[in-house]
């Protein structure tokens, strides 16, 4: 039985959280230490580093600096991630029972499995909702200039566009191909995708402060706005030519009121 996939422009993904470099010390090997930490776990400095150990010579280094990219971080997670979307929607074409993971805003994962919903298959139909659901991969002349701050300034060289680019071709395509049909919510412009997220993480504050929840991982407006930046050149891309080629377009005005296009 066939099961139709829905790709859905919404917007429920997050990318990227600047951990404390601090953070680092609990998962440092036996014998090694650092007397201070500075930054982030992308780009943080480790003064007083020392390190001992049986039968070496100890090390010390007055000040130990790094700089991560984050596509080094992501390539694994991008793979389990694509793997584990095909392995439950091949599971849901079957007869059985099917967990179906939850991804939880407030703590930008998934939740645990034990509180994954379950589905009795074999369905007819699979929506597949996320905000880059359906993207297609950028050409080289397209990815050469970078399209905001972020990419000039933190990713002059296109390391990080390149691989988002690369997993499109590659992890993502055999996933996005199976969508039929291909349906797009299209916001009326990228400042507009900024203003909804907006809104959007104001009110997860303030439902987690209403309900006693833990809302110290909900972003401030600033770093909303830098976020965003992460996703502006592949929502841009898919606002231009999308359009073309969905099977079904929605257009959405700024106040989310949707009218039918085809």
């Amino acid at each position: 039985m066939r099961i139709v996939l829905l790709g859905v422009l919404a917007f429920a993904i997050s990318l990227v959280v600047l951990w404390p470099a601090r953070w680092l010390a609990p998962a440092l090997p036996p014998g090694m230490r650092c007397t201070d930490w500075a930054g982030s776990l992308w780009r943080g400095q480790c003064t007083g580093f020392k390190w001992s150990a049986a039968g070496a010579a100890p090390v010390s280094i007055d000040s130990l600096q790094w700089q991560l990219h984050p596509l080094t971080l992501l390539r694994g997670r991008v793979q389990a991630d694509v793997e584990l979307a095909q392995a439950v929607i091949d599971s849901l074409a079957e007869s059985g029972e099917t967990a179906v993971p939850v991804f939880d805003k407030a703590t930008d994962d998934r939740r645990p499995r034990p509180q994954w919903r379950r589905a009795n298959g074999p369905l007819r139909a699979v929506i597949l909702g996320g905000w880059c659901v359906g993207a297609r991969p950028q050409t080289a002349a397209q990815l050469t200039p970078p399209l905001n701050a972020l990419e000039r300034d933190e990713d002059a060289q296109g390391r990080w566009r390149g691989y988002v680019n690369a997993v499109l071709q590659g992890p993502y395509a055999p996933l996005f191909a199976r969508l039929s049909p291909l349906v797009l919510l299209a916001a009326p412009s990228f400042e507009v995708v900024l203003q909804w997220r907006t809104e959007q993480e104001r009110k997860l504050r303030d439902r987690l402060q209403r309900e006693g929840g833990d809302a110290s991982r909900v972003m401030s407006d600033d770093a909303i706005a830098r976020f965003i930046s992460h996703y502006e050149r592949i929502t841009r891309h898919i606002l231009a030519e999308m359009p073309a080629r969905a099977d079904h377009l929605i257009d959405l005005d700024a106040s989310r009121h949707a009218q039918w296009r085809h």
